[in-house]
C-alpha cells in the first residue's frame, strides 16, 4: 500500500486506517480464504505487485454483490500503490454504488473516499470532490472522529491543488484541532504540512514545518519525505522576496526537490504534495518568463503556443476570463457568467450549463493552463501573479 504518514505500519496505506470496521466485520471471510488473506499480507508488506494477483482472483470468485464489495475495497489500495488510478476509480464507484443499496453507510464512505483519491490523482477534481464531501457526511452521520478528521485533510489538500488555498486553509486548520484532539501527532503533522503550503509567508511556513516536525518524534518514513518536499513552499517564497535576479536560483532548487521526491510506491499524500508544489513553482516560473502572451495563438512560458482557432469555445471561456482579470484581477467568474460568454444566446439547464463549463475549464487546465486558472468562492479567475499580455503583430 501507500506509505501512510498516519499508521503504525510506514508501507501501509493511509486510506486503509478507514478501512479498519471494514476490516473487522469481515475478518471471518478473509482467515476462512487463504488467497484473501495472503493478498493483505502481501500488501502490509508492500508488495502491491504480488498481492493484487491475489486480490483480484478473491475478487473474480465473489458471486454475492456484498462479498464482491467488500473484496473489492481490499484491491483498492494496491491499485493506488501502483497508480492504476483508472481501475481504482471505477472499483470504487461500483462498491460504494453496492454499499449503499445495503446500507453499509461505513463501508461506503472507505469506497467514496478512496475512489476520490484516485479521480483526484486523474486530475478529476471536480468528481474527487463530491465523493470526499459524500464521504464525509457518511462518517459524521456515523460519530466517526478519525475518519472525519482524515477526510476532512484530503479535502484541504483537494482545494489547495484547485487553488483555493483559503478554503484549503479552512480545512486543514479543523482537521488539524480534531487530529490534537485524537491524540495523533503523526495524523497532526500530516496535516500541518499541508497548512505550511498555505502560508503567504516564509515566516507563517516555518512555523507549520516546525510544527510538523517537532510533532514527528520517532515516527519515520513518508512523513519525513514529505516534510523535506514541502520546504520547497518555503524556497518558493524566499525566491519571491529575494527579486527576480535570485529568484530562479530558488526556483531551480525546487525543481530538484520535486525530482528527488517521488519514486515507486510513493504514498498518495506525498504525490499530492508534489502536484501542489509543481503547480505553485509553474505559476512563478510563469511570472519569471513574462506570463503568457495572447494572440491568434496563446503563448506559453518556454515557448510553446496554444493553438485555440478551432476551439473556439476554449478560446471564449479564456477570453472571457482574461476581460474579468484585468477589470478587477483575483475576482472570478461564476458558470452563468461563463457560460453566456463561451455560448451566447444559448440556454441550458443549470446542470448541463454548469457540466459545459467545468469541461470547457479542465480541457483549458490540461491543454497547460493548469497553473493560471485557479477557483475561488467567485467562481474561476486567472492568478492575478502571472502577467497576461497582448502578443506584438509580427
Amino acid at each position: 500500500m501507500p506509505s501512510s504518514l498516519y499508521l503504525d505500519d510506514p508501507h501501509s496505506a493511509g486510506p486503509v486506517l478507514l478501512a479498519r470496521r471494514i476490516g473487522r466485520r469481515s475478518l471471518a471471510a478473509v482467515l476462512d480464504d487463504p488467497g484473501w488473506t495472503r493478498g493483505l499480507w502481501l500488501q502490509l508488506l508492500g508488495a502491491h505487485d504480488e498481492a493484487i494477483p491475489c486480490l483480484e482472483a478473491v475478487l473474480a470468485g465473489r458471486a454475492d454483490p456484498l462479498g464482491w464489495a467488500v473484496a473489492a475495497t481490499h484491491l483498492l489500495p494496491s491499485y493506488l500503490a501502483v497508480s492504476r488510478t483508472v481501475d481504482a476509480s471505477r472499483l470504487a464507484s461500483e462498491a460504494s454504488a453496492t454499499f449503499a443499496r445495503s446500507e453499509r453507510t461505513a463501508c461506503e464512505a472507505y469506497a467514496r473516499s478512496m475512489g476520490a483519491l484516485a479521480d483526484q490523482e486523474l486530475g478529476r477534481l471536480d468528481a474527487a470532490g463530491v465523493g470526499l464531501e459524500a464521504a464525509l457526511d457518511r462518517y459524521r452521520s456515523l460519530g466517526l472522529v478519525r475518519e472525519t478528521t482524515v477526510v476532512s485533510g484530503y479535502l484541504g489538500e483537494l482545494a489547495l491543488e484547485r487553488g483555493e488555498r483559503a478554503t484549503a486553509r479552512a480545512w486543514l486548520e479543523r482537521a488539524v484541532v480534531g487530529a490534537k484532539e485524537l491524540g495523533d501527532p503523526s495524523l497532526a503533522a500530516w496535516l500541518s504540512t499541508s497548512l505550511a503550503a498555505c502560508a503567504l509567508a516564509i515566516e507563517e511556513a516555518i512555523a507549520n514545518l516546525l510544527e510538523a516536525v517537532g510533532a514527528i518524534g520517532q515516527v519515520d518514513g513518508g512523513l519525513h519525505e514529505l516534510v523535506t518536499l514541502r520546504y520547497g513552499h518555503v524556497e518558493l517564497l524566499e525566491g519571491v522576496r529575494s527579486g527576480p535576479v535570485a529568484a530562479p536560483s530558488f526556483f531551480d532548487r525546487v525543481e530538484q526537490r520535486l525530482r528527488d521526491a517521488i519514486g515507486p510506491g510513493s504514498c498518495v499524500e506525498l504525490r499530492a504534495a508534489s502536484r501542489i508544489l509543481s503547480s505553485a513553482l509553474d505559476a512563478l516560473r510563469w511570472t519569471e518568463r513574462g506570463g503568457i502572451r495572447l494572440g491568434h495563438e496563446v503563448r506559453l512560458p518556454g515557448g510553446r503556443s496554444l493553438d485555440l482557432a478551432r476551439r473556439p469555445v476554449l478560446r471564449r471561456v479564456l477570453d472571457a476570463l482574461v476581460a474579468a482579470r484585468r477589470r478587477a484581477p483575483g475576482s472570478g467568474l461564476g458558470v452563468d457568467e461563463i457560460f453566456e460568454a463561451a455560448w451566447p444566446g444559448e440556454r441550458a439547464t443549470p446542470s448541463s450549463a454548469a457540466n459545459r463549463v467545468y469541461v470547457a475549464v479542465a480541457r483549458l487546465r490540461k491543454l497547460g493552463l493548469g497553473p493560471l486558472i485557479l477557483t475561488g468562492e467567485q467562481g474561476f479567475y486567472l492568478d492575478p501573479s502571472v502577467p497576461v499580455v497582448d502578443a506584438q503583430p509580427e
